[in-house]
């Protein structure tokens, strides 16, 4: 179990996945104040951080369903996408990256 992180912020969580390489749940969701979209990190002391997403240069507001991950790439539905991003890049970013 992890904490659920971002609530008291607006995030609104929509799907987890857990990568048992780094050990590490990732949690997807869309913000109620339609700021840009985010993937939380939490490792198994509780330890959270988050990223920003964006597509084509802008902040993505979408809805940013499921969420799923290999060893090496996350996969992120919203509506009638799967998005891809690299984990690596996801797991070396600090908290509020892009």
């Amino acid at each position: 179990m992890c904490k659920n992180p971002g609530l008291n912020d607006g995030f609104a969580c929509q799907g987890i996945g857990y990568n048992e390489e780094n050990e590490v749940f990732v949690v997807s969701g869309y913000m109620q104040d339609k700021s840009a979209s985010r993937i939380y990190v939490t490792d198994k002391d509780n330890n959270s951080f988050y990223v920003r997403l964006h597509s084509n240069g802008k902040p993505f507001t979408g809805h940013c369903g499921g969420i799923t991950n290999t060893k090496d790439n996350v996969y992120l539905a919203s509506d009638d996408t799967v998005f891809t991003i690299s984990l690596t890049q996801i797991l070396n970013s600090n908290n509020g990256d892009i």
